[in-house]
Order: C-alpha cells, then structure tokens, then sequence
C-alpha cells in the first residue's frame, strides 16, 4: 500500500468517526428527548370497567328495555371516546355487559347473580319497574353493588317498614311522588275545562303505587275520579275496558307506570271508539316510539313530560345525544334524556372518589355532590321522602303534543319535585 493510499484511508476513517459522532449525538438528544417527555405518556395506561345491565330485553315490557340499552350503549360509547372513566394515571373504557331479565323478579335476581359473581360487575343499570328491581336488589345489597332503576314504586328505594333508605340503590327517572303534583297543576292552569279524571294503569307494584297517589292528589285538587282499575302488562285489547271508561264521560285519560306499547294501544283504540278528551302521563313518553303506535293524530291532547333536547330551551348536549341516539336506534324516545345526565354524574362520582370499588364512598359522593353535566345543574335528592338523596333531580317541562310535536304547558322544578306533599297524600 503506498503512503499516499494509506493516507486517504486515514482520512475517511476520521471522517465517518467524526460524522457517526453527530449522529450518534444527535439520536442520543432525541431519545433522551422521548425519555423526558415518556413519563407524563406511559402515566397514562388503559383499563377495562365493566357496567351491568339488567332489563326485560324480551317479553311484554321489551320495547322499554331495549330502547333503555340502546341509550346505555350510545352514552358509553361517548365515554369512551373522550378517555373513558379517569382515575390517577389509569383511563378505563368502560364495557357494558347486558342480562336480559324477561321482566321478571326471578329473571332479574338470576341475571343479577350473573353479573355480580361471574362478571364482577359493581355497578349496573336497570331495573325498569318495581318487580324486576326488587328481584334485582335481592343480589345487589348485600353485595354492595350499585343500581340504577328506572322503576316508579319508592319501595325501590326506601324500606316500606322503617322508611330508610335501600343501600346503593338510585332512582335515574323522577317518579310520580316527584311529578304527579307539577303535571296536575299544570293542567289546572292550562286546561280548566277538565273535571272528570279516569285512572287506568297496569296491575304492577309501580302501577299500584302511582295510581293510589293519583287517586288521593286529584281529589284534593278539585277533581271528580270517575275511574279506578287496573289492567295486566301486555293487554292485547282495550276495547272492553274502554267501553267501561268511555261510559263515564271522563275529560282525561290518567295511566302511571304504563307501558309504551299498551299506552299507545289504549290512545288508538280510544280515539277509534270516539273519545275525543285528553290523556296524561307522568313520563316523558311522547316521540317516535308512541307515534308508531297510537299515530300522531291519535296522540294529539297526550300530556306528559319533556327534557330540554328541542325547541327554544335546547340544551346542545343533550340534542348531542338525541341525534346520536337516532343515528344508532333509527328512532327517539325522550324519556331516555335522564339516563346519560345520571351516567355521567355517576363518571364524576367514580373519579372524585379515586376508585372503581369503593361503592361507599361512590354513594357518598353522588348522595351529597352536585353535578355540570350535559349544560345543566344536577343533583340527587329526595332524603326527607327516601331516607337518602337518591332520585336524579331535573327540571322538568310540562308539555302537551300538538300536531305531533310537544309544546310546553308548563314547569316542573327540582324545588318543587322534591318538596313535602300535603299531609296524608302520600
């Protein structure tokens, strides 16, 4: 080798040391650039945090149950998409794992029993009226399992026989205790040709209990019940009853805990038999699901309830929902707005209390807080009727369907809902 050729040898050798030294330092100020900032990403790990379902998703109360999961499912998937339930360093998705519990007290203590012990589940959503919900606490109090019901009788929250409270146990729908007296008052003032009430519910543990409110309320208020009798779930024909109802001339139609199918049934074979008065129902049940039923001019006169999703007073998170909702269902069912306001009041609850197991101190939270959720100010309340601040508290908006839309007769506020009833009525 010649002097000159080992000379260039030299050369680049010291050439590619020097570059491969700012190489290497310039990958070595990256990664230790990606480590600094690595912390603040790896505190960040995801988790799995199972909610229950328990609802009648067959059989004769199935067109509330299902429409009741859907909106479980929309909301959830909102959840999760904005980094699920956040505890310290942990973000956990939350999976829903649905039981069909056939609208039964036994189908929803065995669907319980599987959510409880198998799924280890330590919240879930249901159940829909009195029977199930009972059926459903069976496994659930004793287990320190948190529900969330739907149901109407205040047995669901308070115990008949020393009037405490039923242990991580919540009310996500005002019940008639809450709105019988606002929906009443506000027909008085809208409607002061109404006299003659007949009262027309299913024969349920929920049924039982709003009616019997009903039939105390609308005496003291200055009307005549010229009606008082139950029917079973599921009826597949109303006309002989109707004959008995449409005999006493009533101006309105009263129905509590009512199934949505029997109630359009009821709305659509009175109308066909010539009766030309009102109906009312302590729920928001007006909508697409009703319409299918009973037909838009059938409904016409239906008074019930509304949620801020519509209209002049919308709320933007909730027309969110409502247009998610439809997007995933194909149809509406305004009754469902309440549900994702208590899911995330329940998300909150969950991160303040900094744990996904302690539901003591879950129960706590969510009895004494109050929530921002959704563009409203929300709280659980109720404690001087149930022992505990355990139904979700709203306002409300009375509201009367007219040339199928709802149009607001009046107001219901959480005040007012939760407010002691007159001595001996309820």
């Amino acid at each position: 080798m010649t002097t000159e050729c080992y000379k260039e040898i030299t050369r680049t050798r010291r050439k590619m040391k020097k570059n491969f030294a700012i190489w290497l330092t310039i990958v070595l100020v990256v990664t230790l650039s990606i480590v600094a900032c690595a912390p603040a990403a790896q505190e960040v790990s995801s988790k799995t945090l199972k909610w229950g379902v328990c609802l009648p998703l067959t059989g004769v109360n199935a067109g509330y149950g299902v429409p009741t999961l859907a909106a479980i499912q929309v909301e959830v998937a909102k959840i999760n998409s904005e980094g699920g339930v956040k505890i310290g360093g942990v973000n956990y998705q939350i999976e829903v794992i649905a039981e069909d519990n056939g609208f039964t007290s036994d189908g929803a203590k065995t669907a319980g029993e599987k959510l409880v012990f198998r799924d280890k589940v330590k919240f879930i959503w249901g159940g829909t009226e009195s029977n199930d919900t009972l059926g459903l606490q069976l496994v659930t109090v004793p287990n320190k399992v948190m529900t969330f019901n739907t149901a109407w009788a205040d047995t669901v929250l308070r115990d008949p026989a020393t009037k405490q409270a039923i242990p991580y146990s919540f009310k996500v729908l005002q019940a008639p205790h809450e709105t019988l007296r606002g929906v009443w008052g506000s027909i008085q003032k809208a409607y002061p040709e109404i006299h003659r009430v007949a009262l027309f519910t299913p024969n349920t543990l929920s049924g039982h209990y709003g009616q019997e409110l009903s039939a105390k309320l609308a005496p003291y208020l200055g009307y005549e019940v010229v009606y008082n009798d139950y029917f079973e779930f599921g009826t597949p024909d109303f006309t002989s009853y109707l004959s008995k109802i449409l005999a006493t001339n009533p101006d309105i139609i009263h129905g509590s805990a009512t199934g949505l199918a029997d109630w359009g049934s009821i709305i659509k074979q009175s109308r066909e038999m010539g009766y030309q008065g009102y109906f009312m129902y302590e729920l928001a049940l007006g909508g697409d699901l009703l319409f299918s039923v009973a037909t838009k001019e059938a409904a016409e006169g239906f008074i019930g309830l509304d949620f801020p999703w519509h209209g002049p007073n919308t709320v933007p998170e909730l027309k969110d929902f409502r247009d998610k909702y439809v997007a995933a269902a194909g149809f509406w069912f305004p009754e469902l707005c309440n549900l994702p306001i208590a899911a995330e009041c329940l998300v909150q609850a969950i991160q303040t209390a900094g744990s996904i197991d302690d539901t003591d101190k879950i129960t706590q939270i969510l009895e004494t807080s109050t929530f921002n959720v959704m563009g409203q100010s929300v709280q659980f309340a109720g404690k001087e009727y149930y022992g505990a601040n355990r139904v979700l508290a709203v306002p409300l908006t009375v509201a009367v369907i007219k040339g199928g839309e709802l149009v607001p007769i009046g107001a219901i506020s959480v005040a007012e809902q939760v407010s002691p009833w007159p001595p001996g009525l309820d």
